[in-house]
């Protein structure tokens, strides 16, 4: 595998009504104290980012996945939810919805299906989180036929 060195510059004006900016050579996004803890909301917050990179790093790891089995992916959704179970504890559950290409097989459906497991096993960015106490988990995975 390359290794991948990434860089992101952020930038923060004012105090808790302020905000930022956050940017890569790929990304650039605002970001803002939630309005729940007295700021304006007008950004992405540490808690979405993390979720995000969750995420990200799940339907990757599942759309590389279904490449090297050569399966005729048509699309994945997904859709995650971050919650605090405690004050030290965070949940991430995903509910994923994989479409095939209608002349998927028996087998490659059922091949599909085992990989939103998996996926959620190999992905680094969950196994990191979970090593740090986020519970993260599926709820839910449906292969269905476009």
């Amino acid at each position: 595998m390359a290794d991948l060195t990434t860089k992101l510059t952020t930038t923060w004006t004012g105090l808790i009504q302020g905000g930022g900016r956050m940017a890569s050579e790929t990304v650039e996004l605002p970001i803002a104290i939630p309005r729940s803890y007295g700021g304006t909301g007008a950004g992405s917050h540490p808690k979405e980012l993390l979720m995000a990179s969750a995420t990200a790093c799940y339907v990757m790891t599942l759309a590389g996945m279904m490449a090297a089995r050569n399966l005729p992916l048509a699309d994945v959704s997904v859709s995650s939810e971050l919650s605090e179970v405690s004050k030290q504890t965070m949940q991430i559950v995903h509910e994923i919805s994989v479409v095939l290409a209608a002349e998927a097989s028996p087998e490659q459906i059922a091949s599909a299906e085992s990989l939103v497991e998996a996926a959620d096993k190999s992905c680094m960015v969950g196994n990191l989180l979970r090593t740090a106490g986020v519970q993260v988990s599926i709820l839910s995975g449906k292969v269905t036929i476009a």
